[in-house]
């Protein structure tokens, strides 16, 4: 017997515009015109982080990281994350991080960009009056990881972010020490790793000179908004330390950072 609708489909396939492929399942078809390279199937299986049930760390769900004595001072304002990790994002990060998909960026970008203007309605006072970061940084990974991936995944959606939402991207930290991946590791551990092993960029002073010199003469002495990016936030612990250096270096410098981050998925 024909089955008549599974021709209609195959037909539909060949019929495809070239390089209509869909970058996560990789079904041939009409994209969805909502998020770049997706197709509407895929859209609709994301799960957007919608509701925030912790101010601090952005999670969907209740948090018992943010209450452990030792986060109640976080040297982040806060974190806010696009989607929820679940077993479906880990397979497109894992595809994009991991097995070298690196056209994948976009769309992550693209969605990370979605958390970032959900921080601007959460942060403005009038919605006339939209909140605005300074500049856009990111995560920094050691020379072993770049070389084994051919890319820094973080680096990548800070680029595409910084497009969409139109600021500067600042390569304000560097890795000075390279550690196993942090998947692999429990709470502590993570805590553990990150410990002295990010520093601020060599060339931070002249990438903050230029900022500085683009800012009104009324802002001159007001904090420096800063967005820093990473793909998965887990405990915290990644971005905290990073925060950490970047406002100790400030501090020193009479620069006083805010600094608020951003991540794709939160665990």
């Amino acid at each position: 017997m024909i089955r008549w609708e599974s021709i209609h489909t195959f037909l539909h396939g060949l019929a495809a515009p070239p390089g209509q492929i869909c970058v996560a399942c990789g079904n041939r078809g009409a994209l969805s015109t909502a998020l770049p390279g997706l197709c509407p199937r895929c859209v609709s299986s994301i799960p957007w982080i919608r509701s925030i049930r912790c101010h601090r760390c952005g999670r969907a769900i209740g948090c018992p990281d943010c209450a452990r004595a030792e986060n109640l001072r976080r040297s982040f304002e806060m974190n806010r994350s696009a989607v929820r990790y679940d077993p479906l994002m880990r397979e497109w990060l894992a595809v994009y991080k991991y097995r070298g998909k690196e056209r994948m960026a976009p769309l992550l970008g693209t969605m990370l960009g979605t958390a970032y203007r959900a921080l601007q309605r959460e942060m403005s006072l009038s919605p006339h009056m939209l909140w605005q970061a300074q500049a856009v940084t990111f995560v920094p990974v050691s020379r072993e990881r770049y070389i084994e991936r051919g890319f820094n995944q973080a680096e990548r959606l800070a680029e595409v972010l910084s497009h969409e939402v139109r600021l500067p991207v600042l390569p304000m930290l560097m890795r000075t020490q390279h550690t196993e991946k942090q998947s692999y590791k429990s709470r502590r551990e993570r805590v553990e790793s990150m410990r002295n092993i990010f520093a601020v960029h060599e060339d931070a002073s002249i990438y903050m000179k230029k900022i500085l010199m683009n800012l009104p003469k009324n802002e001159k002495h007001q904090p420096i908004h800063l967005i820093l990016v990473d793909d998965v936030y887990t405990t915290g612990s990644t971005l905290e330390a990073c925060s950490q250096e970047v406002k100790q270096w400030g501090e020193e410098r009479g620069i006083h950072f805010k600094i608020y981050t951003l991540t794709w998925a939160r665990s």
